[in-house]
């Protein structure tokens, strides 16, 4: 009997204690496991929104990269005539024995926009320049041996410089350029290109001159132009324009309607 109870009670005790520690065992258990799953809920969502944070800048960024590139690559603005006041009918012309300097224009010695009708210098109203062509005025030398007037074009204006290095733009000058009677007074244009520091590159474009001989020895317009390549290196161009006097008093070298355009 004594050898009954002593095997039972043994256990009975273990039993107890087993029922006892099963249920922390699994509080642990379930404890650990819940703070698993709150710790991934968190982390997950915790990447699912610094992740599309990162790939939206990323995407704005190459974006407006490649928009600025596209941009900056294709900017072309041609078949626009860059000469300013090529025709002499911007601002005030003469009717007589006075000077009326050419706006837009930078001047070396007495030059001077005029009437066609002006009789005092030679009367122009019977050019062959086509009327509605040829506006109400001409530029021509006025009372001088030698005189000149200038301007220089910035053409990064109207190209980008990549195009313009890549000596597919073209060029193209242009003027209608005459003189009176039989006299020799005569306009030069020359185009020149010039690099970044105003170093001339590739050669010097010219029209003219037109002398008695061109023109019938008669008073008159002949139009005159050239065109070319536009040299590599090249980011402004000045127009130039000398008009020398042979014979008399006035100088009588006359110009018209001058054009510089870029096309492709």
């Amino acid at each position: 009997m004594s050898n009954e109870q002593h095997s039972i009670w043994p256990e009975t005790s273990r039993s107890s204690h087993t029922r006892r520690t099963t249920p922390v065992c699994l509080g642990l258990i379930l404890g650990a496991l819940l703070s698993g799953i709150t710790f991934a809920t968190f982390l997950t969502l915790y990447l699912r929104k610094a992740v599309p944070i990162i790939e939206t800048s990323t995407h704005f960024t190459n974006t407006s990269t490649a928009a600025t590139t596209t941009a900056t690559t294709t900017i072309a603005i041609f078949n626009v005539n860059l000469i300013t006041n090529g025709n002499g009918e911007t601002g005030t012309c003469s009717l007589a024995n006075e000077t009326a300097s050419p706006p837009g224009w930078n001047v070396s010695g007495p030059i001077s926009q005029i009437y066609y009708n002006n009789t005092f210098f030679g009367d122009q109203s019977s050019t062959i320049i086509p009327q509605n062509e040829r506006g109400l005025c001409y530029i021509m030398g006025y009372q001088s041996a030698m005189t000149s007037m200038w301007q220089t074009i910035n053409l990064t204006n109207q190209v980008d410089s990549g195009l313009l290095d890549s000596q597919t733009v073209k060029f193209n000058l242009s003027a209608w350029l005459g003189g009176i009677t039989v006299q020799n007074d005569s306009a030069v244009i020359d185009l020149t290109f010039l690099d970044q520091n105003n170093q001339m590159v590739g050669s010097i474009a010219r029209i003219g001159p037109v002398l008695a001989a061109d023109r019938g020895n008669i008073s008159s317009f002949i139009p005159k132009q050239t065109s070319g390549f536009v040299p590599s290196g090249a980011r402004s161009a000045t127009v130039l324009v000398n008009i020398t006097r042979y014979t008399g008093t006035n100088n009588n070298g006359d110009v018209d309607n001058m054009n510089f355009y870029l096309y492709q």
